[in-house]
């Protein structure tokens, strides 16, 4: 809008340059790192807080066995521990690691193997027990 200060003279201001950015969310992030299990191929998993970290990926990882690569479920807890309200986590393996299986061993009607590569499925024991009518 002009604004006429005197006569001839008049005043204008325009917009000189482009608007600028908005804000983004920055509550939502994205970790990629070593964990005890947990899918390696695929889509990120979107994790809402660290219990459900811990549901699919598991818990802290051994300093001694894992040495400076075993920060993921840390990175993960501090971030929402410092506000964050969800994230994406990818889990990494070596090209080599495979799931836990019991081929190779007694032949039986009944196969187990994991889910996911890595050394955690050898943490997994199957009970299996007779039933009868009375308990149920």
């Amino acid at each position: 809008m002009a604004e006429y200060l005197s006569p001839g003279v008049y005043v204008e201001e325009f917009e000189s340059g482009s608007k600028p950015l908005e804000g983004v969310s920055t509550s939502t992030a994205g970790f990629i790192g070593l964990a005890q299990r947990g899918p390696v191929e695929g889509l990120p998993l979107l994790i809402t807080s660290p219990a459900d970290f811990q549901r699919n990926f598991g818990s802290y990882l051994s300093e001694s066995a894992y040495g400076g690569y075993r920060f993921l479920a840390y990175a993960v807890d501090q971030f929402f521990t410092n506000g964050g309200s969800r994230c994406y986590v990818m889990r990494v393996a070596p090209a080599d690691a495979k799931p836990s299986s019991n081929e190779g061993g007694e032949a039986s009607a009944l196969s187990i193997a994991a889910k996911n590569p890595g050394s955690w499925g050898n943490l997994i024991k199957v009970v299996v027990t007779d039933a009868s009518k009375a308990k149920t």
